[in-house]
């Protein structure tokens, strides 16, 4: 919703007060309550509507079909519910907490499977690394005797036939050798296959489980045990509807967002680390705060460098503080942005202004003669109950009316009564 600018105060200050009383020809008389106007600290603020989201929220979804087996057990053994607290990875859980379970057996029998061939493949491996040895073992032993005939022929200590059968042993060893390192490469290939059909197996089988991926609370269960899950049916969907149909989803309320639409002339006002207050829209008396008003720190996190299309605002984001604020993710809240403060400004309450034709005016009372005068004055920030004079004929010392002062004209006379 759109936002407006308002002020607060800081601190109180005693105020004169005194009664009047409206003296006319007929001596008609009308109490008129006064007061002077006093320093004050005064804040400026601005006001706007948003709704609370945790921080950190997610969606969990299975990653692969099958049929949800098991749900997620409380310390009691009872199953999750939501508002259920769960945690995170520890050293004793690494994945974190185990949340849902689908029928594993499918996948289980997949990783043995490929377990068995990734172990035959490995064993193929070694055979054809033992035949790849004896074979270059052969193919050294052939060389050898071939390079040994062709020293004896040299010295007609063989013969020409004895050479040949030599050079026809060492090609027939080349060309087992050959055949052994090819085997040896289709061995390792069909292994290195094997072992990621097997790591795939071992990956589809762990996706059967959600874990928790941080310490959270369960904000969503839309699972029961015996539902079937496909993961193409939530392809394309909001995060929204996503948090509704998924199978279970996490917040952590510790640190809420709050998403503020501010006019421009409010937003030119807001930075980055201002301090702000939220509190829900409801104003639940359980909501803890050291604030009596149910009022929650904050700040704002960030500010759009753009208006939003259409509706000529600004959009700022702020963050409620590291601990749990008792609120809900989803609640609507009303929001505060401190935006300027005034540790001393001349103050009159609200109820002693006049306007006439958009111009503010104030009546100030002569203590001597007891007659009033209409004086026109500048205001700046407002808190509700009083408002800050910026400028014009009125400082500390002046008397001004409050309470009857729409009965008054200018040049009136009142007298004073008796305090009350």
């Amino acid at each position: 919703m759109m936002a407006y600018l308002v002020v607060a105060e800081v601190s109180w200050e005693q105020t004169v007060a005194a009664d009047y009383q409206y003296a006319d020809e007929t001596s008609a008389v009308m109490p008129v309550s006064m007061v002077q106007p006093e320093y004050r600290s005064m804040k400026g603020w601005v006001h706007g509507e948003g709704t609370a989201k945790a921080v950190r929220r997610v969606a969990l979804r299975f990653e692969v079909p099958g049929r949800i087996a098991w749900l997620g057990t409380r310390p009691d053994g009872q199953p999750l519910r939501e508002g259920d607290r769960v945690t995170g990875p520890t050293r004793d859980a690494p994945a974190g907490q185990t949340l849902l379970a689908l029928d594993d057996r499918d996948y289980r029998l997949e990783v043995a499977q490929t377990e068995a061939a990734l172990h035959r493949a490995r064993k193929a491996v070694q055979v054809a690394n033992a035949d790849l040895k004896k074979s270059e073992a052969e193919a050294r032993f052939n060389r050898a005797q071939l390079n040994r005939k062709l020293q004896l022929i040299k010295k007609g200590s063989v013969a020409q036939q004895s050479v040949d059968q030599a050079k026809a042993n060492r090609d027939i060893a080349e060309a087992g050798l050959r055949t052994a390192k090819l085997r040896i490469d289709e061995a390792i290939a069909m292994a290195r296959t094997a072992k990621a059909q097997h790591e795939q197996a071992v990956n589809r089988l762990n996706k059967t489980r959600l874990h928790a991926p941080w310490d959270g609370v369960v904000a969503r269960i839309n699972a029961r045990v015996g539902r079937y899950v496909d993961p193409a049916g939530f392809a394309a969907q909001s995060t929204e509807e996503r948090i509704r149909r998924l199978p279970i989803a996490l917040i952590d309320p510790s640190t809420l967002e709050i998403e503020l639409e501010i006019p421009v002339h409010d937003g030119l006002l807001v930075t980055v680390g201002q301090k702000a207050k939220v509190r829900s829209y409801y104003r639940r008396p359980d909501t803890p705060s050291a604030d009596p008003g149910g009022w929650i720190d904050a700040t704002v996190y960030s500010v759009s460098p753009m208006l939003s299309p259409g509706a000529r605002s600004v959009r700022i984001k702020l963050r409620t503080a590291d601990t749990d604020p008792g609120l809900r993710d989803g609640e609507l809240v009303i929001a505060q942005v401190l935006t300027i403060e005034k540790r001393r400004s001349l103050a009159v309450p609200e109820r002693a202004l006049l306007f006439r034709a958009n111009e503010a005016h104030v009546f100030t009372v002569d203590a001597g003669t007891g007659m009033v005068t209409r004086r026109k004055v500048r205001t700046g920030l407002r808190d509700g109950t009083f408002v800050e004079i910026a400028g014009g004929e009125v400082d500390e010392t002046s008397i001004v009316v409050t309470d009857g002062r729409q009965r008054l004209s200018d040049g009136a006379y009142v007298t004073i009564a008796t305090p009350r």
